[in-house]
């Protein structure tokens, strides 16, 4: 996602994304994303400022970190 600063309006600029996790270079022995991650922000101006809110929602499996067992 990429935005321009000057181009965010006085009240506010709503992005939302979908990403696919491979093209993030993610990859961990202990996590491993499970389908897209999907981003939703709010982006505002605060003086000199950027203020970002943002969702993010995914799928995940993690190993546990005593037996290293997925869940």
């Amino acid at each position: 996602m990429h935005i321009s600063i000057n181009r965010i309006p006085a009240e506010g600029v709503r992005e939302d994304a979908v990403y696919d996790p491979k093209c993030l270079d993610m990859e961990r022995f202990d996590l491993q994303v499970e389908g897209p991650i999907a981003v939703s922000c709010f982006i505002t101006k605060v003086e000199r400022a950027i203020v970002v809110q943002a969702d993010i929602h995914c799928r995940l499996r993690l190993a546990c970190g005593r037996c290293l067992e997925p869940f």
